[in-house]
C-alpha cells in the first residue's frame, strides 16, 4: 500500500506528516490537550504541596498537630529549602490569590478563542505561567505580597485554558466521539495532580521546594514547542490531514461557520442572553459545586493529609494524588460506556449525561462525609476518598459534554462563564477553611472542624444534582446561533 505524498505537504512538515500515517490528527490533538492540561494543573498545584514545607512554623515543638505526635523539633529546617516567615493568613492568600485572576478572566478567555483560535491563546498563555512559576523561587523571599500578586497573574494567564479548549474540539470532534474524546482530553489536569503531588513529595527533600517550581515550568516549555509545532485550529486548514479524516469531521460535527464573525459578536449581550438560559444556569452551578468540592481536594487535601491523618511530606504528595487517579480512571470508563450507549442509541445524550452528573457529585458527596468519621483509620480514609472521586471522573461526559451540546458555536464563552462561575469558590474555600478549622488546641475539635468542611461541598453536591435533572437541555441554545449587531467594542 502506497501513500501519496505533496511536495508542498511533505517539506512543510515532514515530522507531522509522517506521524500522520500512523495516526489521526484529531488523535494528536487529543494527545496534546491532554499534556497541556497535565502541565496546566502542574503549575496550578505544586504550591499546595510546597506550601507545607515553604513555610516556617510558629513554633518549633515536638507535635506536626495536635492529633500527630512526631519527634520534629528541628527536622523541618534541615531540609526542603529556605523557610519563609509567613502567617497562616498570608498562606491563606498565597493559595487563594490564583483564583482572583482565575475566576476574573474565564469569559474574556473564551472570547479571544472563539476570535484568535485555540492554539495561540492556549499556547501562549501556558508559555507565560511557566515564565511565572520559575520566578517564584526568586520573589518569595522578597515578599509575600509579591507571591500573592505573581499568583495573581497566573490565575489570569490560566483562566482561558479550558474555556480555549471547546472551540476546538467543537471544529475537531464528530459529536459521537465528544463524550470519549472529552473523557480523555479533559482529564489530563487529573493526570497532572495525579503526578505532580508525588513527585513534588520526592523532589522537595532532596533537591528543597524552590525546584518544584523550576521543573515544572520545564516541562511545560517543552509542551509549549510542541503544541506550536504540531496543533492547528480548524481541521479545514491541517496540512497534514488526510482527506478521509477531513471529511468524516466536517460532515459529523455540529460546529458551523456563522454567517456573522465572531469578533462582531458583543460579549455583555451574548453574556445576558446566556444568563437568562435556565440551561445554563444549571451548568453554572454544576462547575460551582464542582469547583467547591476539588477545592477542598485540591487546595486544603494535603494540610488534611498532614495534620489529621499524619502522613509525612513524601506521603502527603503519595496519598493526594490517588483520588486523583481514581477520577482518570473514572473518566475513561464513564466516557467509554457513555459513548457506546449513545452511539448504539440505547440512552439520549441528555439522558446519559443526566446520569453522569449524579454520578459525579453523588458518590463523592456520600465519600467526603464518610472519610471524616474514619479518621482513625488512614488508610481507610485514603481508599474512601479515592474510589468515591473516582465517580467524579463522570463530569466529562456529563456537564462538560452538556456545554458543547447546548453551544458548539460558542462553546468557549460557555466554559468561561460556567468555569469563571465555578473559580469563584477557589476564593473562599481557603477562607472558609482558616474560618472553621483554625488552629484548635485539641485533637478531638480538629476533627470535628475538618467534618464541617467536608460536609459542606457534601451538601452542595446533592443540591446541583437535582438542579441539573431538572433544568438540564439537549439541544442547541438561541444564543449560539443568534446574530448580534456588530459591536463598538469588544464589551458592546
Amino acid at each position: 500500500c502506497s501513500v501519496e505524498c505533496y511536495d508542498s505537504v511533505c517539506s512543510q512538515d515532514n515530522f507531522a506528516y509522517r506521524l500522520n500515517m500512523l495516526v489521526s490528527q484529531r488523535k494528536i490533538v487529543g494527545l496534546l490537550i491532554f499534556c497541556g492540561l497535565i502541565t496546566n494543573y502542574m503549575l496550578r498545584v505544586n504550591i499546595s504541596i510546597a506550601i507545607v514545607t515553604m513555610v516556617q512554623k510558629e513554633s518549633n515543638t515536638s507535635s506536626q498537630s495536635v492529633c500527630v505526635e512526631t519527634n520534629t523539633t528541628d527536622e523541618g529546617d534541615d531540609d526542603g529549602g529556605t523557610k519563609l516567615d509567613w502567617t497562616g493568613e498570608e498562606v491563606s492568600w498565597v493559595l487563594l490569590s490564583f483564583f482572583i485572576g482565575y475566576a476574573a478572566f474565564q469569559v474574556p478567555g473564551g472570547r479571544l478563542a472563539e476570535i484568535y483560535g485555540t492554539k495561540k491563546v492556549f499556547g501562549y498563555s501556558m508559555a507565560g505561567v511557566a515564565v511565572l512559576a520559575a520566578l517564584t523561587p526568586v520573589l518569595a523571599p522578597v515578599s509575600v505580597w509579591l507571591i500573592i500578586v505573581l499568583r495573581i497573574l497566573q490565575g489570569l494567564l490560566e483562566a482561558v485554558s479550558f474555556p480555549a479548549l471547546n472551540p476546538m474540539v467543537s471544529k475537531w470532534v464528530p459529536d459521537k466521539e465528544k463524550p470519549a474524546f472529552v473523557s480523555f482530553a479533559y482529564v489530563g489536569g487529573t493526570f497532572g495532580s495525579i503526578i505532580t503531588n508525588p513527585i513534588c513529595g520526592l523532589i522537595i527533600p532532596s533537591l528543597g521546594w524552590e525546584a518544584v517550581f523550576y521543573i515544572t515550568a520545564g516541562v511545560t516549555i517543552v509542551w509549549f514547542l510542541l503544541w506550536i509545532l504540531l496543533v492547528h485550529d480548524m481541521p479545514e486548514d491541517h496540512p497534514n490531514i488526510s482527506d478521509e479524516e477531513k471529511k468524516y469531521i466536517l460532515e459529523n460535527r455540529t460546529f458551523i461557520d456563522t454567517k456573522q464573525k465572531e469578533d462582531d459578536v458583543p460579549l455583555l449581550q451574548l453574556l445576558f442572553d446566556m444568563l437568562r438560559c435556565p440551561p445554563m444556569l444549571a451548568l453554572m452551578m454544576c462547575e460551582f459545586a464542582n469547583s467547591w468540592g476539588l477545592y477542598v481536594l485540591v487546595t486544603e487535601g494535603p494540610t488534611f493529609f498532614w495534620e489529621v491523618l499524619g502522613f509525612d511530606i513524601y506521603k502527603v504528595g503519595l496519598v493526594s494524588s490517588l483520588p486523583y487517579l481514581g477520577r482518570f480512571v473514572g473518566a475513561q470508563i464513564c466516557g467509554f460506556y457513555s459513548g457506546q450507549l449513545t452511539k448504539r442509541e440505547i440512552l439520549a445524550p441528555l439522558t446519559m449525561q443526566k446520569i453522569n452528573v449524579c454520578t459525579e457529585f453523588l458518590f463523592p458527596a456520600a465519600g467526603m462525609v464518610l472519610l471524616s468519621y474514619m479518621t482513625g483509620n488512614a488508610a481507610l480514609c485514603v481508599a474512601i476518598l479515592s474510589i468515591s472521586f473516582g465517580f467524579n471522573g463522570a463530569i466529562y461526559a456529563g456537564h462538560t459534554t452538556n456545554g458543547l451540546t447546548i453551544a458548539p458555536n460558542r462553546s468557549g464563552t460557555v466554559m468561561g462563564l460556567t468555569n469563571g462561575f465555578g473559580s469563584v469558590a477557589g476564593i473562599f474555600v481557603p477562607l472558609v477553611k482558616e474560618k472553621i478549622v483554625g488552629s484548635p488546641t485539641a485533637c478531638v475539635d480538629l476533627i470535628h472542624r475538618w467534618r464541617i468542611m467536608f460536609a459542606i461541598p457534601a451538601a452542595i453536591y446533592g443540591v446541583v444534582a437535582i438542579l441539573f435533572v431538572i433544568f438540564a437541555s439537549g439541544e442547541v441554545q438561541e444564543f449560539d446561533r443568534k446574530e448580534y449587531k456588530k459591536k463598538y467594542c469588544f464589551l458592546y
